[in-house]
């Protein structure tokens, strides 16, 4: 019911429906999803950024080794330029989730390129690469920390290769 009010526009009405589905279930997926929902639907409206952040780290309580609450609250503090805030949260994201999550590796890419320390995410980047060939994005993004660490030659190969995927992306 709650995806049928945010399909119709109906905003708060599916905040009220999630908030009570989310305080009267026992079931923490239940209540984890609808806190998610929650915070998808304050980003979207653009407003209560820390009321987004409460549901989501209240969505990480109740299940730890999901990665999406952690790649929102990530994302929703990236948004904010609160940089090292959300990379303590995708470092966290990365070791007690599957580390080969594409969203948190590319908000890890970005968070780390506007480090002083770029070169410590290269095995990430690299691993990102490797997670979704058919994406030129996700080719590409890994060349955002080569060239800040001197990896000129990657920079060209990976680019190229990000390219092709787009123009075979493009050729269907």
């Amino acid at each position: 019911l709650g995806l049928e009010y945010e399909l119709m526009g109906q905003t708060g009405a599916a905040i009220s429906f999630y908030l009570r589905t989310a305080e009267r279930t026992n079931d923490d997926t239940l209540q984890y999803e609808s806190l998610l929902r929650m915070a998808l639907c304050f980003e979207r409206q653009r407003t209560r950024d820390d009321t987004q952040k409460v549901l989501l780290q209240k969505a990480i309580s109740l299940i730890m080794d999901r990665p999406e609450a952690h790649f929102l609250l990530a994302r929703a503090h990236e948004r904010k330029q609160e940089y090292h805030e959300g990379w303590s949260v995708v470092n966290i994201a990365l070791r007690v989730c599957r580390w080969d999550h594409p969203g948190l590796l590319h908000l890890y890419v970005h968070l780390m390129e506007m480090s002083p320390f770029p070169q410590r995410a290269l095995r990430q980047g690299d691993r990102l690469r490797e997670l979704v060939p058919e994406s030129g994005h996700l080719v590409h993004m890994p060349t955002h920390l080569d060239v800040l660490c001197g990896n000129y030659r990657d920079v060209v190969v990976y680019n190229q290769k990000a390219v092709e995927v787009d123009r075979k992306y493009l050729a269907r």
